[in-house]
């Protein structure tokens, strides 16, 4: 197995991690909604419609969304101007035939984002869980 396949396996898995946290999410979502209390007459009141202990878990759910796109977002304001710059350097060249070695210290802060999505979203579902089976 070459270094380049490495690369490519681990930004495979952690790309199907990702969406498959950001479904759980959604899924999350979905089941709170499934449980939140219909005999309430006034809609304005929609929070006080969820049971208190899948409150938690429904907020967890939204974050978890929220650092989904900060996560993507930060590796867009980190990578597009690394990649403007050396496009500059490297001008009369085929982009194709650049071959660099990018530094790993500008995917700490993704990977640290990945990792804390992943794990509120297990923390997320351990509470709704606890809700379910108790």
């Amino acid at each position: 197995m070459t270094l380049k396949e490495i690369r490519e396996d681990y930004v495979r898995y952690s790309t199907n991690v990702s969406n498959l946290s950001r479904n759980l999410a959604y899924a999350g979502i979905g089941i709170v909604w499934i449980f939140k209390h219909t005999n309430s007459e006034n809609v304005d009141k929609a929070l006080s419609m969820i049971p208190v202990e899948l409150r938690l878990p429904l907020i967890l759910f939204i974050v978890v969304l929220i650092i989904d796109l900060f996560q993507y977002f930060v590796q867009i304001l980190i990578w597009y101007p690394y990649y403007v710059s050396k496009k500059k350097e490297n001008r009369d060249k085929n982009e194709e035939d650049v071959i660099l070695n990018e530094p790993e210290k500008y995917n700490i802060i993704p990977w640290l984002l990945w990792l804390a999505k992943l794990i509120v979203v297990i923390v997320a579902y351990y509470i709704m869980g606890l809700f379910l089976l108790g």
